[in-house]
């Protein structure tokens, strides 16, 4: 075989490879725990970045133009990824893993959109088939064909959530109505010969293009009223309006009607701008305590930057913060009732945009806001969809959560990377520049691989321990989480547990680390009422009630740690303090009523008549006695 017949190998490999890739990374239904189907995903990239990264660099061995230009944009993701894996609040293997992972494959893509332009539509086409497999997931779990993976949810798509779910199908859907705007000289699929009808040019990417996203737009106009996804809805519309206003002559129409019928004009800008206020009034008023609750996580967060602006609190560690800033919220009195009634425990800030912030400072959020303007200005220049799509993503991600997820990661590393390769702009290093960036991210991702496969293996080992935990076996739990704890120090989840079971064992004072561990990670209050039951135990009942109060501070909603404080009362002998807080207890109006909280009102009323029952006693025997 000769160097240009191989070399034309693996560059259709190489391709087939990263189409393939992209599909079932994104798209894979797991019924399973969440965490068990997110580290499935991850380790199909781990396990492909190797794979990938050796065929890229052989194809750009045997190439003959290495036309790479190095941009920017790709400087300043470098010093981004570098960064965000400084500043991890994990120190475990699996914490790099994910970063150098992504930054694997947008090397892989840079080099790959550099060496063949023909990549970039094949990548599309995979996009657009990821995009009708949920579509038509969805439907299927939409009419009972398929079970959605939330059990509160009926449709879910691949996701354990139709939020995720909705936006997913929110940022393709501009890349296909782009498409569906552009690629109107779409040759004819059937033509005559010999008296039969045959398919041609399907080959064309363009034709598959243009089908494929006819398909998608059909399906997504059916399965997106069904998400109620309002985020998802208001990226669909900007989106798409900012391709009307480039990709057709609208705009020049809209001037000449403006210039001609200028009172009608006003007129029908007026109503529109109605409309739009009653939809955005009546979007607040269909889920008023989830916009209630959003606007105090924002409220929080914007604090949270207040105090930590440089550096941020630390990748990974906005939950835990957040938990820490909410209480100082609700002690200096500068929460309302209503709020105080819609807080939560948030594992994110529900704007990525913020979150970055938080965690990584003005530092991290100047690179990667300095990334996304480039980005967009790169792909402005591109004649394709993938800027309506960067769009769709951004504006999601004002009031969500996507650049948490692995899908949405990869969406964005897809986007950032074909926006470098404008054939134009950056300067052009020596091939072995990139022979050993290659070789080094070659090295990199085989490292990834061990400690993913570490992280995955404990995963599996925690879930087939659950039942274990279940059925209160503390002391066997306690012996296995010891050995896991290593690989998941960084799973609020776990460390709960296994904080739970060392006080079940007596171990107070282990159980204290590892809650506080956890309570790094989380802002659940349950970390510090069970810190407070361990000081309960060693008799520190002053520590114990601080614990208490700290965990109702965070969260005055929930019931618990008042019912915490009023055990503790009556059980020490305090008298005044025990009945003003029966009181409370008594009289506090629950967000959500159920079981739990009856029970809880049912044993602080038990032990206020015992109490009161025992005063009388004692009050008759002196009034006897005398």
């Amino acid at each position: 075989m000769r160097v240009r017949d191989l070399a034309v190998f693996l560059a259709k490999t190489t391709t087939v490879l990263l189409s393939v890739a992209v599909f079932f990374i994104v798209f894979r239904v797991r019924k399973d725990t969440p965490l068990i189907a997110v580290a499935e995903k991850e380790q199909a990239l781990f396990w492909l970045m190797p794979c990938l990264t050796f065929f890229v660099l052989l194809w750009f061995c045997m190439a003959r133009e290495k036309r790479v230009r190095w941009t920017v944009a790709d400087f300043l993701a470098c010093v981004l990824l570098a960064y965000v894996v400084f500043r991890s609040g994990s120190r475990t293997e699996y914490a790099w893993a994910v970063p150098v992972a992504l930054g694997c494959l947008y090397l892989n893509l840079r080099i790959v959109f550099s060496l063949s332009r023909g990549v970039v539509p094949v990548l599309v086409l995979a996009l657009l088939s990821t995009g009708i497999a949920e579509a038509v997931t969805g439907l299927m779990q939409l009419y009972g064909m398929a079970s959605s993976n939330h059990s509160l949810f009926g449709m879910t798509g691949s996701f354990f959530n139709p939020g995720p779910y909705s936006n997913y199908l929110a940022v393709i859907v501009p890349v296909a109505f782009y498409y569906v705007l552009t690629l109107r000289a779409v040759p004819a699929v059937l033509s005559a010969s010999k008296g039969r009808a045959r398919f041609v040019r399907l080959s064309n990417p363009d034709t598959l293009i243009y089908y494929a996203s006819w398909l998608f737009l059909l399906l997504a106009l059916i399965v997106l009223p069904a998400t109620r996804g309002r985020i998802a809805w208001l990226a669909v519309l900007g989106s798409g309006l900012v391709a009307v206003c480039r990709e057709t002559p609208a705009p020049a129409y809209i001037r000449k009607f403006y210039r001609r019928r200028k009172f009608l004009f006003a007129t029908i800008g007026s109503a529109v701008l109605v409309l739009v206020v009653v939809s955005l009034v009546g979007l607040y008023r269909y889920k008023k305590d989830s916009a209630g609750g959003r606007w105090l996580i924002w409220n929080v967060s914007a604090q949270l930057i207040r105090e930590n602006p440089a550096f941020g609190v630390g990748t990974g560690c906005f939950a835990g913060a957040y938990g820490n800033a909410q209480e100082a919220s609700f002690v200096s009195g500068a929460m309302t009732e209503d709020q105080a009634r819609v807080a939560g425990a948030p594992d994110y800030a529900f704007n990525d945009f913020l979150q970055i912030t938080v965690e990584t400072g003005a530092a991290g959020a100047l690179l990667f806001l300095s990334v996304v303007v480039l980005s967009f200005r790169g792909l402005a220049r591109r004649r394709d969809g993938l800027l309506y799509g960067l769009t769709s993503l951004m504006i999601v991600s004002l009031a969500s959560y996507p650049l948490n997820l692995l899908p949405f990661c990869i969406l964005l590393v897809f986007f950032i990377a074909a926006a470098q390769d404008d054939g134009r702009s950056g300067r052009r290093f020596p091939a072995v520049v990139s022979v050993v960036l290659l070789s080094g991210a070659f090295a990199w991702s085989c490292c990834a691989v061990s400690g993913a496969e570490k992280r995955y293996r404990a995963l599996q080992d925690w879930k087939l321990l659950q039942g274990a935990y279940q059925l209160q076996d503390y002391r066997f739990v306690a012996g296995e989480y010891e050995e896991l704890c290593p690989e998941l120090c960084d799973e609020p989840r776990f460390l709960f547990e296994y904080g739970h079971a060392l006080n079940k064992l007596e171990r107070y004072f282990l159980s204290d680390w590892v809650l506080r561990r956890g309570a790094r990670f989380s802002g659940d209050p349950m970390f510090w009422n069970v810190m407070g039951n361990n000081s309960k135990a060693r008799g520190d009942v002053v520590a114990a009630e601080q614990y208490y109060q700290k965990a109702y501070r965070r969260l005055p909603n929930r019931l618990y740690p008042l019912y915490l404080l009023a055990k503790l009362y009556f059980e020490t002998g305090q008298d005044d303090k025990a009945r003003e807080m029966a009181d409370r207890v008594l009289s506090f109006d629950p967000k959500v009523p159920s079981t739990a909280v009856r029970e809880m009102k049912g044993e602080i009323r038990r032990l206020q008549n015992r109490e009161l029952s025992e005063t009388d006693s004692s009050v008759s025997s002196e009034m006897y006695g005398k």
